[in-house]
């Protein structure tokens, strides 16, 4: 099989670049697990906000909700990226995280949440579906 790419400022055609990554923003409605599993495919993984500056594009681009790449699956109320590493920036909206052990995955919320713009909230990961957005370093 052979695949051809466009690239456009260092991304593949249908990403879009930010600061030295590429960003790819899919509605398609999947479980936290599978939209890593579609991200690692496609060689990224679920997107990492590092800080106020990435957060500020992001949600400027979100049409939807999306998965974050976080969890705190192994440790209750201590939450990781997708690759392990601990998460140090957060911008959860007031009153989150609160799902206990029954909401492990970190995602923007906004319409299903009742809010007026898109916040950190945790919601369940198995069976809750959302989009997502895969990152990758260019």
């Amino acid at each position: 099989m052979f695949f051809t790419y466009i690239v456009t400022g260092g991304c593949p055609n249908g990403w879009k670049s930010f600061s030295g990554h590429c960003y790819l923003f899919v509605y398609k409605r999947i479980t936290w697990m599978n939209a890593g599993i579609e991200c690692h495919n496609r060689g990224g993984y679920l997107v990492q906000v590092d800080n106020s500056h990435e957060e500020r594009w992001l949600t400027s681009q979100l049409k939807d909700e999306v998965w974050l790449g976080m969890n705190d699956i192994q440790n209750e109320g201590h939450w990781r990226w997708s690759d392990n590493s601990f998460v140090s920036y957060t911008n959860w909206r007031y009153s989150e995280p609160n799902g206990g052990r029954s909401e492990n995955c970190g995602c923007y919320c906004k319409n299903t949440c009742y809010w007026s713009s898109f916040n950190w909230n945790d919601r369940p990961c198995s069976y809750l579906t959302t989009g997502y957005v895969c990152e990758k370093k260019k």
